[in-house]
């Protein structure tokens, strides 16, 4: 199922794995492109924390706008880190998953592999 909306609750494990198992391959690429899929909607809670972030200390310059820039900032930071705690359970869930399909861990892929 592909969406487009933004999802903000924070991932369990269950949820992930449950994703990748869905997918009814062992094949490491199509293992690669689900999680991808899946991690698409919860990139963009970054972008909003940052945002909300650079927001509210602007509007906190303007001491008009402190009552709103304060907790807009607040707001901004528990965004960034819950797009964080998403981003790594995402990236383990998917490690671990590999791990067991390959029975040696999952392999370094993209800039972190060691040729």
């Amino acid at each position: 199922m592909i969406t487009s909306q933004v999802k903000f609750n924070l991932l369990t494990r269950e949820q992930v794995l449950g994703y990748l198992k869905s997918t009814g391959s062992k094949d490491q690429d199509v293992l690669l492109a689900a999680k991808e899929e899946f991690a698409s909607n919860y990139r963009p809670i970054k972008w909003f924390g940052i945002w909300g972030m650079v927001c509210g200390v602007l509007m906190s310059l303007l001491i008009v706008l402190a009552p709103l820039g304060i907790p807009l900032f607040f707001l901004g930071v528990w965004w960034f880190r819950r797009a964080k705690k998403n981003a790594i359970m995402i990236e383990g869930t998917y490690a671990e998953y590999v791990g067991t399909l390959t029975g040696k861990g999952a392999a370094p892929f993209g800039l972190n592999a060691v040729a």
